[in-house]
C-alpha cells in the first residue's frame, strides 16, 4: 500500500504533537488523516473510520495507549485483512515501555518528535506487513 492511499488514525492528546503528526503525514502525502485527543475518543471514532494504521501516543486520559490497543482488540477481533496495525508514538523512551509495546503486539514504536524519514518507513512497514520494530528510533 502507498501512503497517499492510506487513512491514518492518529491518537495523541497534546494539540501541538497532533499539529506536527499531521504537517508530516500531509508532507508525505497521506490524504485521509483523523485525529483522536485519546485512546476513548479513538474507540468510539473506530465505530466509523477504518485506519490502515494507528499512530498512538501512550500517556494520555482517561485511556492511555496500551489500554487503547487492549480494547481495540477486544472489540475489532482479527480479520481477513488482519489486526490494525498500531504504532506507537511516543516521549516515553524507556526499555520497559518499548517491551510491553512488543509483548502487545504493536506494529511499531517511535520516539517523539518523530523525524520525517522514520515516520515514512515504520508507516509502510507496518502498512504492508513489515517488522517496524528496528533501530532508528
Amino acid at each position: 500500500m502507498k501512503l497517499e492511499d492510506a487513512k491514518v488514525l492518529v491518537v495523541e492528546d497534546s494539540v501541538g504533537m497532533q499539529s506536527y503528526v499531521v504537517h508530516l503525514l500531509k508532507r508525505l502525502n497521506v490524504q485521509s488523516i483523523e485525529v483522536c485527543d485519546n485512546g476513548k475518543q479513538a474507540l468510539q471514532r473506530l465505530k466509523s473510520f477504518l485506519p490502515d494504521v494507528i499512530l498512538s501516543d501512550i500517556h494520555m486520559a482517561p485511556v492511555d495507549g496500551f489500554e487503547f490497543l487492549r480494547r481495540l482488540r477486544e472489540c475489532r477481533p482479527d480479520t481477513s485483512r488482519g489486526w490494525t496495525p498500531l504504532i506507537y508514538l511516543s516521549a516515553d523512551a524507556s526499555v520497559e515501555s518499548l517491551r510491553a509495546a512488543i509483548a502487545q503486539g504493536a506494529a511499531g514504536y517511535i520516539v517523539k518528535p518523530p523525524r520525517p524519514e522514520v515516520l515514512r518507513i515504520k508507516l509502510l512497514q507496518a502498512m504492508n506487513g513489515g517488522e517496524a520494530f528496528s533501530a532508528a528510533t
